[in-house]
């Protein structure tokens, strides 16, 4: 639905190709409990308000107005939660890659890789820092929704609601989407378990922070 898999398979791939590279240590565990961030906010951004009736008792006679005013608004809130784990997750996902990828490609000898290698997340950022892009849904006063979904440019769709049977099919894929980074999460914390051993997380580290990663 919001194509969030690159994010965590950039994290696997740098880390197991080049884990023995990484100059920040605490960063595989602080990306792996922002993944479970992301996983966590989706699927409850996906079910507290998002797929329900407008006839359900709570949303009626409120003080934020008619029942889609009070649904709208409480699932814009959830899913603006799930956008600020997303691009957390994408800022330390790229400090990540860099911290770990980069180094690895310097001591092999093959820095020209370092655009592929290591920029997948700096234009998605760019996007969130520059144009105000924010992954996810957001639902509109106009009886739409704008989905927000990852790639190179992060891709906008919107979706007339109408029919609010396509609310639940909607949170169906979400739901099946957060099943698939379950298992990406699951494959990365082995790898950080891997990486503790060697890499204590509670040491110091003098690296610094760039541009492209925040």
């Amino acid at each position: 639905m919001l194509n969030l898999a690159p994010i965590f398979e950039n994290a696997i791939d740098a880390c197991d190709e080049f884990g023995d590279h990484l100059r920040v240590p605490p960063l595989p565990v602080a990306v792996y409990m922002m993944q479970r961030d992301v996983i966590n906010h989706y699927r409850y951004a996906a079910t507290h308000y998002f797929p329900i009736s407008l006839t359900e008792p709570y949303l009626q006679d409120s003080s934020l107005g008619p029942p889609f005013a009070k649904w709208a608004k409480f699932t814009n809130d959830d899913f603006d939660l799930l956008s600020f784990t997303c691009i957390t997750l994408m800022r330390y996902t790229s400090r990540l890659v860099y911290m770990t990828a980069y180094p690895g490609l310097e001591s092999s000898g093959r820095l020209r890789e370092t655009k592929d290698r290591c920029d997948g997340l700096t234009h998605p950022i760019c996007d969130h820092n520059y144009a105000g892009k924010a992954l996810g849904i957001h639902i509109n006063d106009d009886n739409t929704l704008t989905i927000t979904r990852f790639g190179d440019q992060l891709e906008t769709e919107t979706k007339n609601i109408g029919d609010r049977k396509l609310l639940r099919s909607i949170s169906e894929q979400c739901l099946a989407e957060a099943d698939s980074l379950e298992s990406l999460n699951c494959k990365f914390g082995k790898i950080c378990g891997k990486l503790i051993e060697d890499h204590p997380p509670n040491k110091p580290f003098d690296v610094l922070n760039e541009s492209f990663w925040v």
